[in-house]
């Protein structure tokens, strides 16, 4: 919790839960969890990867972000398993470590701010926006 009052910016007497009423709240929370992610036998689950140098191609980050995490690429992440597949196979290795062999996956942020994408995601989230 202190990690994430310090990115939140509050003091432990002042944490509330944060109002996410917007994607682009949403997109802010979702790579600060992402920054904070656990360190497990394999390494990080999760990780914010660094801004491309060149990201003139992408859609324009919807939010200032913080510090932190002003430098991290807004539109992917990397994971070790990809949250799309429900219950991928790999989940079903009977190892405690993950595998090297297995390839990292690269996820997406932008289905939460980017509105040129024409997809169910982008959809479904901006469905779920406060009205």
């Amino acid at each position: 919790m202190n990690d994430l009052e310090e990115l939140m910016g509050t003091a432990a007497e002042e944490f509330r839960i944060p109002k996410v009423d917007s994607l682009e709240k949403a997109l802010a929370l979702a790579m600060q969890t992402i920054s904070l992610a656990s360190n497990g036998p394999s390494g990080r689950a999760t990780a914010l990867l660094p801004l491309p140098a060149d990201h003139g191609d992408r859609p324009k980050c919807p939010v200032e972000l913080p510090a932190l995490l002003a430098d991290k690429d807004y539109c992917e992440y990397k994971g070790l398993y990809h949250t799309d597949f429900t219950v991928p196979s790999e989940y079903f290795i009977p190892d405690v470590e993950r595998p090297a062999a297995l390839p990292e996956q690269r996820l997406d942020f932008t289905y939460l701010f980017d509105e040129s994408l024409d997809t169910v995601r982008y959809a479904f989230a901006k469905s779920r926006r406060p009205h």
